[in-house]
């Protein structure tokens, strides 16, 4: 089993209308919508907003699909130096135009906050196991 797995119970899949499969949206065109009518993923599933001024996805457009399905998102700049450390900003700039609210970002949360998310998540996951 995976870490995604275990941290998450099943890797994040929207569904796009029309196809059997199942697409990260990331990795697949930013235009499609996906569809609600088809199975859900696991609720408790943290997606990343990736901060990188090159990269930006998952792309604002599925924010509220994400956000449907349940998902919590994560602001992560993506830096591999001090200075990247900077592209936060786009990441903040990206959730507002997809309109996450602050409390369905999980480095948005108060220390008691995500300790009691992170306390909740290792509970359901001993249950699972």
């Amino acid at each position: 089993m995976g870490v995604w797995s275990r941290l998450c119970g099943s890797r994040p899949r929207i569904y796009r209308p029309g196809s059997s499969s199942s697409v990260f949206p990331s990795l697949k065109s930013r235009t499609s919508k996906p569809s609600l009518n088809q199975p859900k993923p696991s609720q408790d599933v943290v997606v990343e907003i990736n901060a990188h001024p090159w990269r930006l996805d998952l792309d604002w457009r599925w924010h509220q699909a994400a956000l449907e399905f349940g998902c919590m998102l994560s602001i992560n700049p993506d830096a591999h130096s001090i200075p990247e450390l900077d592209h936060m900003h786009w990441g903040v700039e990206m959730a507002r135009k997809g309109g996450v609210p602050a409390d369905r970002v999980l480095n948005a949360m108060t220390l008691s906050e995500l300790t009691r998310y992170l306390r909740q998540k290792r509970r359901s996951l001993a249950r699972a196991a």
